[in-house]
């Protein structure tokens, strides 16, 4: 069961979006990353919120330990994710 979860997406568009809506539909609350397509990002952010998950949309350059760090940090916040959450995330990246 996935219910209760959370996941970051990269992009708002075609593939990238696909997935967040997919994930949402399985009961994940979906963080997004975006580079520029903010109106995008937002509209994707609602749309997630109408299916009853939470959903944040954040600006970040990939190129960037500095702002992806940030920008997990925000998505963190804005979805309240637990720290037993966020130990469940750090043993699934050391996999």
């Amino acid at each position: 069961d996935w219910r209760g979860r959370c996941a970051v997406v990269v992009g708002t568009r075609r593939i990238g979006r696909r997935i967040a809506l997919r994930l949402a539909s399985m009961g994940i609350d979906v963080g997004i990353l975006y580079r520029s397509s903010r109106d995008e990002a937002e509209s994707l952010s609602r749309e997630i919120r109408q299916l009853g998950q939470r959903s944040i949309a954040v600006q970040s350059w990939l190129n960037s330990d500095t702002d992806v760090a940030a920008a997990l940090e925000t998505i963190e916040a804005g979805l309240r994710v637990s720290d037993l959450e966020r130990q469940e995330i750090c043993a699934a990246e050391s996999c």
